[in-house]
């Protein structure tokens, strides 16, 4: 039944009331695209009681409740019976189909020429919005995607009148995204996939969390690179901080890329380059061309997006996209990520 609801492209939402355990939450529950928990709900796999009578131990106090499975990433958002209601409506009225409001065209703008080395030190020590923040103004009428930890934000909402799915990569300042952080990536583009709408994504990370490998880091990074690169949706990234190896191309592997006053993006952040090529920081990120005056002479951004101008570009980016038919633009899109950049080896 969920196969035949996917293919027709509607909406599963859950709404996990006291108590929802077994093979309800595994084959129903825990696969909803938004996942809204009662307050105080029992919730897992197991029940406390069954769970204890299994292994001869108990879980531990709170263990398989709604609260336990917020703090996990595995419910969207937990509330009373009285809250479910305008919740659903929330959630339906995000999902709506497209009903576009016109949009003023992006202010033009060229990104100052600055030495790389400034460029990193301004992304890092500039007073600018970070990627939660830069959201909440992207989205209205917004709906959140919980992840298993909070490197990562993710919404469902309107952009001038058009459904989208966002997403901080990373949210707060310096953040590096765990396994958490990209499985979370991976849902948002399988859900503007299925439900056709866009895939917004804010990049601003140093790079991947190097010390959770070990916790899946590496398959979860490269399946969330594969499923924005393989979504239907159209997808735009805006590089509007850090964009540090792997880490963030995860993220930006979209129809169109656009950069920001401070953007840069590197196959390795300076500091793991500098140790790579035994040089300076400065040094490497001069090598490596990371300002946005370089990512848009290479190839590598399609517009520089100035303050301010981040949601009308976002607009614009989304309608040009939709104008291409789906199978041209994917076949696009593949050939821009799997070649190298223009004049480059």
């Amino acid at each position: 039944a969920l196969v035949e609801l996917r293919a027709a492209a509607l909406p599963h939402i859950t709404v996990a009331d006291n108590p929802t355990t077994g093979g309800v939450w595994v084959a129903i529950g825990a696969a909803a695209d938004v996942r809204i928990a009662v307050d105080g709900a029992v919730l897992g796999f197991s029940g406390p009681r069954v769970v204890t009578a299994m292994t001869d131990r108990p879980l531990p106090e709170g263990g398989n409740t709604a609260a336990s499975a917020y703090a996990a990433g595995l419910v969207d958002m937990v509330a009373t019976h009285e809250e479910v209601g305008g919740l659903l409506e929330r959630v339906l009225a995000a999902l709506a189909p497209d009903h576009p409001q016109a949009v003023e065209a992006p202010p033009a703008g060229t990104p100052e020429a600055r030495d790389a080395a400034v460029q990193v030190a301004a992304s890092r020590e500039s007073d600018r919005p970070t990627g939660d923040q830069l959201l909440t103004t992207l989205l209205t009428e917004a709906v959140p995607l919980r992840g298993a930890d909070d490197t990562t934000t993710a919404a469902i909402g309107r952009i001038a009148g058009r459904c989208a799915v966002g997403v901080a990569l990373a949210g707060p300042r310096n953040a590096m995204p765990g396994p958490g952080g990209y499985a979370l990536l991976s849902r948002a583009a399988k859900l503007a996939g299925a439900m056709d709408a866009a895939l917004v994504v804010l990049i601003d990370t140093p790079g991947a969390d190097p010390h959770r490998e070990a916790a899946g880091l590496v398959p979860a990074m490269g399946q969330a690179l594969l499923d924005v690169l393989q979504t239907r949706a159209p997808t735009v990234a805006l590089v509007h901080g850090e964009g540090g190896s792997g880490g963030a191309l995860a993220g930006a592997v979209t129809d169109l890329v656009g950069v920001g006053e401070f953007g840069w993006f590197a196959a390795l952040g300076p500091e793991g380059a500098a140790a790579a090529l035994r040089t300076s920081p400065d040094d490497a990120a001069r090598i490596m061309r990371i300002t946005p005056t370089e990512l848009l002479a290479d190839g590598f951004a399609d517009a520089f997006v100035s303050p301010g101008g981040e949601r009308a570009w976002c607009v614009s980016a989304i309608d040009a996209i939709r104008d291409i038919p789906m199978e041209q633009r994917l076949e696009k899109r593949y050939e821009r990520w799997k070649s190298p950049l223009p004049d480059q080896m």
